[in-house]
């Protein structure tokens, strides 16, 4: 596997080089690969003259940089690299002068990652460090290789594309794989583009760094229980999420630019301040809704009895006869929010169609209905739980967010037919948050 990358890696190692670039026909600037960091670092004495709406375009013979802006660095010093960046630029993206974003061919993307991909417990592989999986008919190789002692994750096919829907979907794999394990593996992005299925030599390449990596211990399947000291238990009853499940998340958040912002803000999630996360795993629900419920879920059914009160309420509104036109204005509004209440489901409502098919527990009912209690401003409402110190309501929070992590994960899940045993992170954390002793089980079924 690592001899195919031969090439490849050679040219990593020529990316990384400084290099001298022109700027109004003059050798003015230099690009250099930052030690401690993810991105370049451009030096230059006269390009922080221009006007800020000009659009700079910096080459050499080989690559070219095309950015709107820089960040300026010019009075801030690295400790670490023991540099003072005068009139020095972040450089989040460059590309040989050769890429074309257009043209199809074929494409890889290797990024440099510190942590080993975990197919292991979560995904089903072909090897313990390698994945392959279809989306939307196109074949995709996922694969972790080491070279000079350095890891790196490999996303690649051998089908053509071109550059854009190539990005999108490797972004799309990238954030699955987050989602499913925690782990969002971002930073330097080296992209390839090869002119043959063998692709052993690149014709071109693109760098971004746009995202920082991000690292949660929040993950809702790991098919080892003993990795968080879950004893006594039977071993076969825990299943890894298929290749066609994985492909069916990538394709839902290809397809869907709003499942993918969800996927993205569940992630981040994990590392925003407590009362942020909370909050955006409460938006989260009220987001599933509009991206998985049908119309006919959202629909209120009325039983007898209410469809009886119903007619009788709309009969009665309907004979009144208004005298002014303001009366008639506002029975028109009251006529209107009747008959909304008779055939639209309440948000709480279609929230709780999202579980129709799991068995929620009486606290995890309550913890949806603190949810909207949440995004209306007020404090939680928590059975046998008096919130009476700021310590109480931060562990409120806290309770919340791992609660409502559980529920907004598994509704995904069950989304895209995984159907067997997902973490139920508030049990780990139960005598931390110090409010009862529910001695739930470290893993609760999705169905």
């Amino acid at each position: 596997m690592t001899d195919k990358l031969t090439d490849t890696f050679l040219l990593i190692d020529q990316i990384k080089k400084s290099k001298r670039f022109t700027y109004e026909n003059s050798e003015v600037c230099s690009l250099r690969k930052s030690k401690e960091d993810n991105y370049f670092i451009l030096k230059d004495s006269s390009i922080k003259q221009r006007n800020n709406d000009e659009n700079i375009i910096l080459k050499n013979r080989n690559v070219q940089i095309s950015i709107p802006y820089f960040l300026d660095y010019s009075n801030h010093t690295i400790v670490s690299e023991s540099v003072t960046r005068k009139n020095s630029y972040k450089v989040d993206s460059f590309k040989s002068v050769e890429f074309d974003e257009k043209k199809e061919a074929f494409f890889r993307l290797l990024i440099p990652i510190k942590r080993s991909l975990d197919f292991f417990t979560t995904i089903e592989y072909d090897t313990v460090s390698h994945s392959s999986f279809i989306i939307f008919e196109k074949h995709f190789d996922f694969y972790e290789v080491s070279d000079n002692n350095k890891k790196y994750l490999v996303l690649e096919s051998k089908d053509k594309f071109d550059f854009e829907k190539f990005a999108e979907t490797s972004f799309s794999i990238l954030l699955s794989y987050a989602f499913l394990t925690g782990d969002f593996f971002q930073g330097e992005q080296y992209y390839f583009c090869y002119d043959n299925q063998q692709m052993k030599t690149p014709v071109c390449y693109s760098f971004n760094a746009f995202r920082e990596s991000i690292s949660s211990i929040l993950r809702p399947i790991c098919t080892n229980p003993h990795a968080f000291d879950v004893k006594n238990v039977n071993m076969s009853e825990f299943e890894k999420v298929s290749k066609r499940q994985f492909a069916s998340l990538c394709e839902k958040s290809v397809k869907s630019t709003e499942f993918r912002m969800l996927l993205l803000q569940i992630i981040e999630a994990s590392k925003a301040t407590l009362l942020t996360s909370t909050f955006m795993l409460a938006v989260c629900l009220e987001e599933l809704v509009e991206i998985f419920l049908l119309e006919q879920d959202k629909q209120k059914t009325l039983d007898i009895q209410e469809q009886m009160v119903y007619a009788d309420v709309i009969e009665y509104l309907e004979q009144i006869e208004c005298k002014t036109e303001k009366g008639t204005i506002f029975l028109n509004t009251i006529l209107s929010q009747v008959h909304n209440l008779g055939k639209n489901a309440s948000n709480m409502q279609k929230i709780y169609s999202l579980f129709k098919d799991t068995k929620l527990t009486s606290r995890e009912k309550e913890a949806l209905k603190n949810r909207n209690k949440l995004l209306h401003g007020t404090l939680p409402v928590i059975k046998g739980v008096k919130l009476d110190s700021i310590n109480k309501i931060d562990k409120a929070y806290w309770y919340l967010q791992l609660r409502l992590y559980t529920l907004v994960t598994l509704a995904v899940l069950n989304n895209v037919g995984f159907s067997n045993k997902v973490l139920n992170h508030y049990s780990f954390y139960e005598k931390a948050i110090g409010f009862f002793e529910l001695n739930e089980l470290k893993y609760r079924n999705v169905k």
